[in-house]
């Protein structure tokens, strides 16, 4: 038999673990466990994508999804941004025309994160009308159950200043703006959903948003 060198024994387990990795997540775990196992003082063959530990999503793609004991499906078209500081989930919702809204899901911890009320007049003050008129004047607020949960929604337009005084964009406000909001009291407190956009792309991610709202269930439920 051929004696087998240990450095093309390494070269050859990478190989064949970078193969994999073009095959599916199921690879792309088999070529980070070769990888680090290989030796190879953590270099790649010049020009191959690195390889990023913790880099792979759980449950990506998945629906539904759940969080403190309440699951919902993310309806077809959302794409999920993952997480960010403060949020469960971000879902990006994009349209050929009217730009990209965002859903953003938001959980504190039990008897975390303030009453309703006081979270939905904080979203409602975060836009401002043209005329002046107190956008307290303008939402749109509903009361009912999901799941036998108190589920409180709010809807809201107008110049969006999203409460920190300044936008992503730089300007004081984004005017024609529109937010639609829920907040489900859930068994481990409440969580936020919260919708904004412009007001063209909400308008047509309304059905999508109440399909979301209409999908609240214990987690592990069907």
């Amino acid at each position: 038999m051929l004696k087998r060198h240990p450095a093309m024994f390494k070269a050859a387990t990478l190989l064949i673990a970078l193969l994999m990795l073009a095959c599916g997540s199921d690879g792309e775990e088999a070529s980070r466990a070769a990888f680090e196992n290989s030796g190879t003082g953590g270099s790649l063959p010049q020009g191959h994508p690195p390889i990023e530990t913790g880099a792979l999503p759980t449950g990506h793609g998945e629906s539904p999804v759940s969080v403190a004991g309440v699951a919902w499906t993310v309806p077809a078209g959302w794409e999920d941004a993952g997480s960010r500081s403060m949020r469960v989930a971000t879902y990006t919702i994009r349209t050929n025309r009217e730009g990209t809204a965002e859903c953003a899901v938001f959980y504190f911890g039990s008897g975390q994160g303030g009453d309703v009320q006081a979270n939905i007049d904080r979203w409602v003050n975060q836009f401002e009308q043209a005329d002046g008129t107190p956008s307290s004047e303008r939402a749109k607020t509903a009361r009912s159950e999901q799941s036998g949960w108190p589920l409180t929604t709010v809807d809201v337009s107008g110049a969006y200043n999203g409460g920190m005084g300044s936008t992503p964009t730089g300007q004081s406000s984004q005017p024609g703006y529109r937010m639609i909001g829920a907040i489900v009291e859930g068994p481990e407190g409440p969580v936020f959903f919260k919708l904004t956009g412009p007001e063209a792309v909400v308008e047509s991610s309304t059905a999508h948003f109440q399909s979301l709202l209409e999908s609240l269930r214990p987690a592990g439920a069907m």
